[in-house]
């Protein structure tokens, strides 16, 4: 048997055992508005230049890992540049890179601070921020890409803030905007709602991923016992 398919048959025991025994699970952090709508602002220059975010603004953050309370989260603002714009009609796509920091003070029911100062920061992937028009001249935004989590938000909820986070914009919406003549547009954030995502492998698959490896180093093993041939061959 080669090398080639050796490692195919590995990795087959990893996507079946990923299928069968269960998908990882994902400890989400979230921000939110509660009653108000949020604040804040959406711009591009028409210039082939970035997306700007200034001052989105949140109130509360919630984790759906059991047994947590949701936290007040005061003067929580956003503040994000995309990559600079790939193309533009009725979406708007840009590049990754740029920068996402969302800053503030969580506490908690009874007024303590859990954490304080930078709470998110991170980078665009590579073409995940998009703009889209909508009717009456508003708009929706949408973006991913990887971040830090505050070390003592992360830990309130349970989590490891030293393990790889991810944030999604799940929709940032605008109210009317206003539209330049070479493509560019300003306008008022009037709802938020954004979540750090944290991926755990579930026990079954790193156990299955295990057996596909088991199975990998012994069937080269056997191989260069039995006719001790060329293991790239």
């Amino acid at each position: 048997m080669k090398i080639r398919k050796l490692i195919y048959s590995a990795l087959a025991v990893t996507v079946v055992s990923a299928t069968f025994f269960g998908q990882a699970s994902a400890n989400t952090i979230n921000f939110d508005q509660r009653l108000q709508g949020a604040s804040g602002t959406l711009s591009y220059d028409g210039n082939g230049g970035a997306l700007v975010g200034r001052d989105i603004s949140f109130s509360f953050v919630s984790a759906n890992t059991p047994g947590t309370q949701s936290l007040d989260c005061n003067d929580c603002r956003l503040n994000f540049t995309t990559g600079s714009n790939i193309t533009e009609g009725a979406i708007y796509q840009f590049n990754g890179g740029g920068s996402f920091a969302l800053t503030g003070n969580v506490t908690d029911m009874g007024g303590a601070t859990v954490a304080d100062g930078s709470l998110l920061s991170g980078m665009f992937s590579k073409g995940s921020a998009q703009f889209t028009k909508l009717p009456r001249n508003s708009g929706s935004f949408v973006g991913y890409g990887t971040n830090s989590v505050n070390n003592d938000l992360a830990t309130f909820f349970g989590l490891d803030s030293d393990s790889i986070f991810n944030f999604l914009t799940t929709e940032f919406s605008t109210g009317k905007l206003t539209f330049a003549s070479n493509g560019g547009f300003s306008g008022n954030v009037t709802a938020a709602d954004l979540q750090a995502i944290n991926d755990v492998p579930e026990p079954q698959e790193m156990a299955m991923f295990g057996l596909g490896l088991v199975l990998l180093v012994g069937g080269l093993a056997y191989r260069r016992k039995s006719d001790g041939s060329d293991l790239l061959g």
